[in-house]
């Protein structure tokens, strides 16, 4: 309860958080379950290209992002009930946060190939990576089974049409 206006200040936000986001459904509880990724390595808000320090060490931030994802983002914004046209900076910021994660697990299927003596990342680097999160875990190997499955499909198809191909040659 607000002591000025006598009125409670978390249905004050809750009105202007509407009014702002059309999208916004009122009294929706918030779930405590989500994840938030924090980005290990943030990128600086300015174009610069003197190099940085960084807790994990030194890197050259970007300069300017290439924003890769925007449609992918926008089709997955409106099947999570956003707007259909969501504004781009939100879209933008949804990119940047994901474009931060793929970077920063990129960076630790990197060290933990280099911990093995390896100049080179495997699928495994990123499993190890992610093994405190089963669920992002467990599809990436349902993602590995299904690229398995479509890759055979195609061997086979491809193969019926070589036998295809040079029966009719033959006829």
């Amino acid at each position: 309860m607000d002591p000025d206006t006598g009125s409670s200040s978390h249905s004050a936000t809750e009105s202007s958080h509407t009014a702002k986001c059309p999208t916004a459904i009122p009294n929706t509880p918030v779930s405590s379950h989500h994840h938030h990724y924090t980005p290990k390595h943030s990128a600086p808000a300015h174009n610069t290209t003197k190099k940085m320090a960084t807790d994990a060490g030194i890197r050259r931030p970007r300069t300017r992002r290439q924003h890769l994802f925007v449609k992918e983002l926008k089709s997955l914004m409106y099947a999570f009930g956003d707007d259909p046209d969501p504004l781009p900076e939100s879209v933008q910021v949804l990119d940047e946060i994901v474009t931060d994660y793929i970077v920063d697990m990129c960076h630790d299927a990197a060290r933990m190939a280099s911990r093995g003596g390896r100049n080179k990342i495997k699928v495994d680097d990123f499993k190890f990576a992610l093994r405190k999160d089963q669920r992002k875990l467990g599809r990436v190997e349902e993602l590995l089974i299904m690229s398995k499955v479509i890759a055979d499909a195609r061997k086979q198809f491809d193969d019926k049409q070589e036998v295809n191909d040079a029966a009719s040659v033959g006829k």
